[in-house]
Order: C-alpha cells, then sequence, then structure tokens
C-alpha cells in the first residue's frame, strides 16, 4: 500500500525526501509521490503490527486511489527497500 500524501511536511531534494527530520528514498507512483507502509511505519517508530491494525481500522475513512494505492504484486518489488534515515 502506497501513501499519496507524502508531499505534506517535506522539503524536496533529488530522490530524497525529509519528513519529520528523517530523511527518506523519494518515490513515485503513477506520477505521486508517495510512501510505503514500511516507510511509514519507520516514520512513527511503530511495529508493522500496529501501522497495519491502523491502515485496516481506518480503511473506511480512506478513499482507495485518492489516499492510497494498492499496488499490483508485480510492481511491489519496485519500491520495496526504500531506505530511511535519521537526520
Amino acid at each position: 500500500m502506497l501513501y499519496k500524501n507524502a508531499r505534506r511536511n517535506a522539503e524536496r531534494d533529488v530522490g530524497t525526501v525529509v519528513i519529520k527530520w528523517k530523511e527518506m528514498q523519494r518515490i513515485e507512483y503513477r506520477g505521486q509521490p508517495v510512501l510505503t507502509l514500511p516507510m511509514v511505519t519507520r516514520l512513527h517508530e511503530r511495529e508493522a503490527k500496529h501501522a497495519k491494525n491502523d491502515v485496516r481500522n481506518n480503511k473506511d475513512r480512506s478513499i482507495e486511489n485518492e489516499d492510497y494505492f494498492v499496488v499490483p504484486h508485480a510492481e511491489r518489488s519496485l519500491h520495496e527497500g526504500a531506505e530511511c534515515k535519521l537526520l
């Protein structure tokens, strides 16, 4: 799952984005800057299971292809391994 509003609270640099004082690899999906669920987990310093539960619990308040994208399995490897480091 990719989150479309990744550009909020972010400063743009070549190939990277800074969110909450953490530098992350800048990725796009369908021309939109996005965050993967693992990136969100690292940003909030939470366990993956908690983030997945939050997504599941708030799904009725989110609009697919507007607030988030569900990426086909064949395309997921393009976004896996995106890095996040503390500045």
